[in-house]
């Protein structure tokens, strides 16, 4: 039962592909054995005999274009939608980046102020600055 089940999806899938064809292009490019494996509104991607490669449906020719449903207006459309969602990433992006760098300026502050205030015990602590000047200090505090 298991093996007829895969031969009938193995053929159910063999009728659902397209077979090779011949792709030309408005500028005469000619690719032998291709077929289309990916279509979105701008571009095709297209594997044949010598490789893969990618497709403006402006490339093609009115036939082709009909045949794979190249709609103008719904690529239009799609080229918006993409570049506003990429300017969309780029405000988060910069956003993030401001963010980090504020949070890090003020760390940067805070490290800094901390310092200072040690610099400052110190210097209440051994005004000269000196090995002796601790020593003393610290005598000082025994008593």
């Amino acid at each position: 039962m298991k093996t007829i089940l895969a031969v009938l999806l193995l053929c159910a899938a063999r009728l659902g592909a397209a077979e090779p064809e011949t792709i030309t292009t408005l500028a005469g490019q000619r690719y032998e054995k291709a077929s289309v494996e990916h279509v979105n509104p701008a571009v095709i991607k297209v594997t044949h005999d010598a490789g893969i490669l990618l497709l403006r449906y402006t490339e093609l020719t009115a036939d082709m274009q009909a045949r794979l449903g190249y709609d103008a207006e719904k690529e239009k459309a799609w080229r918006a939608a993409t570049l506003e969602a990429q300017r969309q990433a780029a405000v988060a992006a910069a956003e993030k980046w401001r963010s980090d760098k504020a949070a890090a300026d003020r760390d940067a502050a805070e490290r800094a102020a901390v310092a200072e205030s040690q610099r400052n015990v110190m210097q209440a602590i051994n005004p000269d600055g000196t090995p002796e000047g601790l020593l003393r200090f610290l005598k000082s505090q025994r008593k």
